[in-house]
Order: C-alpha cells, then sequence, then structure tokens
C-alpha cells in the first residue's frame, strides 16, 4: 500500500516530510518541488502490520501540487476527500475531486449523494467513510468519501482528522482483502491513496497537528498499533498520544 499524501504549498511539504520521516524509518529525500524524493518506505514490509492479499511493501510519500495533477492515475487508485455529512463537493480541494472524477454525464458529488442515501439515509456520521466507485476509472478507480465534519466548521480541537483517514485506510483494507476471493482481484485491488490534508480548510486545523493525527491514522492500520486495546488505560493512554 503506498498513501501518498497531497499539500499545495512547499512549505507545508517540507514540514510533512519531518512529520512523516518517522514512520518511514528515516527521511524523505530530495526537495518537495514534485514528488518527495520518491517514496518513504515505512518500516513494516508485507510480514509486518496489517496485509492485504497482494500486499507488498507499506509506504508513504508526500506530493507538492493539485491533487487532480499527480502521476498516480489509474483503477488501482483511491482519492480521498474530506467530506461533509450530505456529500456536498463544492469546496476548493473537494470541488477539485469533484471535477476531476466526474463523467461527461454525471458529476462525482451526485454519485456520492446516492450512495450516502443508500447506506446512510442521507446523513453520512462523522469518521466514516465511504468507498464509491469512480466515474473516470482512468483517473482513479474509487473515491474515499471520508466525514471530517457534518457542515462546514472549526474541527481544529478534534481528532478529525484522524479519524478520517483511518477510516479510509480500513474500508480499502476490507475492499481489497474481499477482493482476494475473487478471480479478477488484480483489476479491483487499490494499491494507492491520494489524500490532502485533512481539515485544514474549513476545519481550521493547523497543518502540523492534521499531518501528525494522519500519521497515527497510518501507524494505527499498517504500523504493527492495530492489536485491539484491552482496557481502559491502555485506551486513555492511546487518546493522550494522539492529543499530544
Amino acid at each position: 500500500m503506498h498513501l501518498v499524501v497531497v499539500a499545495r504549498e512547499p512549505s507545508d511539504c517540507a514540514l510533512l516530510e519531518a512529520i512523516f520521516a518517522g514512520s518511514c524509518g528515516g527521511s524523505c529525500g530530495g526537495s518537495c518541488g514534485g514528488s518527495c524524493g520518491g517514496a518513504c518506505g515505512v518500516g513494516v514490509g508485507s510480514s509486518g502490520g496489517v496485509g492485504a492479499c497482494g500486499s507488498g511493501k507499506k509506504k508513504i510519500s508526500v506530493y507538492c501540487g493539485n491533487i487532480a495533477h499527480t502521476p498516480y492515475q489509474g483503477p488501482d487508485v483511491a482519492i480521498v476527500t474530506a467530506g461533509n455529512s450530505f456529500g456536498e463537493m463544492n469546496g476548493f480541494v473537494d470541488g477539485i475531486i469533484n471535477t476531476f472524477l466526474s463523467s461527461p454525464y454525471e458529476r462525482m458529488h451526485t454519485t456520492v449523494k446516492r450512495a450516502i442515501a443508500t447506506r446512510y439515509l442521507g446523513e453520512q456520521p462523522v469518521g466514516t467513510c465511504l468507498l464509491v466507485p469512480s466515474l473516470r476509472r482512468q483517473a482513479a478507480g474509487w473515491l474515499a468519501h471520508a466525514v471530517t465534519m457534518r457542515v462546514p466548521q472549526d474541527v481544529s480541537d478534534t481528532l478529525n482528522s484522524y479519524t478520517a483517514l483511518r477510516s479510509a485506510l480500513v474500508e480499502v483494507f476490507r475492499h481489497n482483502n474481499s477482493a482476494c476471493t475473487d478471480e479478477a482481484k488484480t483489476n479491483k485491488n487499490i494499491t494507492t491513496i491520494l489524500c490532502p490534508l485533512l481539515c485544514t480548510g474549513a476545519g481550521g486545523m493547523d497543518v502540523a497537528t492534521s499531518a501528525r493525527q494522519m500519521r497515527r491514522a497510518w501507524e494505527s492500520v499498517y504500523g504493527g498499533d492495530h492489536v485491539p486495546l484491552s482496557d481502559w488505560q491502555q485506551i486513555w493512554a492511546s487518546e493522550r498520544a494522539l492529543r499530544s
């Protein structure tokens, strides 16, 4: 699995390099004029952490620029959007994603709203993720609609960046595992996830806080930290670590 964290500002990319370096077992070499020195290999191989069917080395990289202009495109790509509970995608980054994944016949947010109506009776809870087939599979096979807020509002003092990305990672993991029994699994597996910084726009969360929460989410799924917490002492220790 390859997680590509996308940021627009070069200064944000440098900060992301430093924050995600610990998950890479070293530092990302190179500058952030494009992809951050290639991909940082997370210090967990296919034998560590959660291993989905056909999964290889887990890695994170940082990309500076427009999420629609990355070199990572195709049916094995999922794009995460920081959604609201009603599937409106008219903000800045989600507006770009909406246009990027729309077809000449239907807008992507219409498909998302239909999925929300079917699964959640019209209102998707904060902290959940819906994996919706893209309308432009040559661009990306899937949209991961991860809800960071019910409606646009300040969520800077929450763990919503963590819960949104974690739910997206879990949905992709479940999707890939369900493809294990399918003879055409090579056409269905998701190998790359593009994700913008979460909660940093209307949500008001600062870049460093969002990135640290996203790193924790990655580590909780792919870093061996996914073992269920067995008592309240461990649970509260986890909570304090997330908020530190």
